[in-house]
């Protein structure tokens, strides 16, 4: 039901961008720093054992006056983390599609300006959990969907924003690791926006 109710707020948020107003296209990249299990050690039942990876993402957004209404895609891959099971060695490794929409709030400022903001949103989440032996191929993959949620803040000069943002991506299976069944997948991104030009 919740996943159903998220479905619905982004396709609202996209056809509101369909109205009249000011928007822009926006492309995104990031450093994903992992949190709660991803970063936790790979022997640590849960853990995913991630290093810092990286985000990209493309964002409409529409703006009314000093607040602005967004929708997103984003593929979020925290860094694999690689041993060796004898003389086999393995990777683990995490990817995160992202589908989001998100409110921001700009805080008043003079025309080209820096100007300051804070942004929170809900977003529909695929997790994929893979690990593989590099010599013979053999892989397990695992996907789970999951309603997710963002508080960041940040700053916009012209035609480039910087946002920090905590994600809450947080899910349940019993097909990863065995004995566990919740999963803390959180991670911090630190955002660079371009925002595209428009005619």
């Amino acid at each position: 039901m919740k996943k159903l109710i998220l479905i619905a707020l982004i396709l609202v948020a996209a056809s509101s961008l369909s109205a009249a107003g000011r928007w822009s296209a926006i492309l995104d990249v990031a450093p994903l720093i992992p949190q709660g299990d991803l970063a936790e050690a790979y022997d640590i039942p849960s853990g995913m054992g991630a290093g810092t990876g990286y985000e990209v993402g493309f964002r409409l957004r529409q703006a009314h006056r000093n607040s602005a209404l967004s929708i997103a895609m984003n593929i979020g891959k925290p860094g694999k983390y690689s041993d060796a099971n004898g003389d086999d060695p393995f990777d683990v490794s995490a990817s995160i599609f992202r589908y989001s929409a998100d409110y921001t709030w700009y805080m008043p400022t003079q025309r080209n300006a820096v100007q300051f903001f804070l942004t929170a949103g809900g977003s529909l989440n695929h997790n994929v959990y893979k690990d593989e032996y590099l010599n013979d191929g053999e892989f397990f993959e695992h996907g789970v969907n999951a309603i997710g949620a963002n508080l960041g803040v940040g700053a916009k000069k012209v035609e480039f924003e910087f946002t920090l943002s905590y994600h809450v991506n947080r899910f349940d299976t019993i097909q990863i690791w065995d004995g566990v069944e919740n999963y803390n997948w959180d991670y911090v991104t630190a955002r660079v926006g371009i925002i595209l030009p428009t005619y």
